[in-house]
């Protein structure tokens, strides 16, 4: 919902942006009294960069922002080489070390009882690491998730500085932003595939 209403806010700020950007592009080719073909020429293509960004860059923004992050999911969870793990939910990590240690704990009723009494602190400790280890796991894709919610939700009224050459960065930068956290959600897929695989 935030999304919705922020493009909302950034299609007004591109469409004020975009008009200084003309009346500044029109007064400076009045003043060097350029022909009418280069003005004309330079017209059209500040109309049709302007207008891939306002129908490609902003109106779909919803859809190509979810996109981008899912396809980094997609690539950590092929590269991991492990089914992907749904990151809807961070407790999908917990239950996930949750089982492993039940599986280290099962795995000492099959060895001998003087064994097993020997092997109990060092199995509980190992336990205790990676039960641990996947708590962390999932508070940082709690809070990679928190974060993108809110910055990728409401920070789409910067794509509405899209409309002219001088602010045009801003709008740069919220994509490069969701570029990242799509980095940072692989990477939290390709660690939890190792760490699955090493804990197996």
């Amino acid at each position: 919902g935030w999304m919705t209403t922020a493009i909302g806010y950034a299609k007004d700020i591109f469409g004020s942006l975009a008009v200084l950007e003309f009346v500044w592009s029109g007064a400076q080719y009045a003043l060097r009294k350029n022909d009418l073909p280069d003005f004309i020429t330079s017209a059209f293509l500040k109309m049709l960069s302007l207008s891939f960004f306002f129908f490609v860059l902003i109106d779909m923004a919803p859809t190509f922002i979810p996109d981008i992050i899912n396809s980094f999911i997609t690539i950590g969870a092929n590269i991991g080489g492990v089914p992907m793990i749904s990151v809807d939910s961070p407790g999908t990590f917990v239950s996930l070390g949750i089982s492993m240690v039940v599986q280290m704990f099962n795995g000492l009723g099959k060895l001998s009882l003087g064994n097993e009494i020997g092997a109990i602190f060092p199995v509980a400790l190992a336990a205790l690491f990676i039960f641990i280890a996947f708590i962390i796991i999932a508070a940082q894709l709690l809070i990679i998730l928190i974060e993108s919610y809110i910055v990728l939700g409401a920070g789409a009224v910067m794509l509405g500085f899209l409309g002219s050459r001088w602010t045009n960065t801003f709008g740069e930068k919220y994509y490069g932003y969701a570029v990242s956290i799509g980095i940072k959600l692989m990477v939290i897929e390709l660690v939890a595939g190792l760490g699955m695989k090493m804990a197996g």
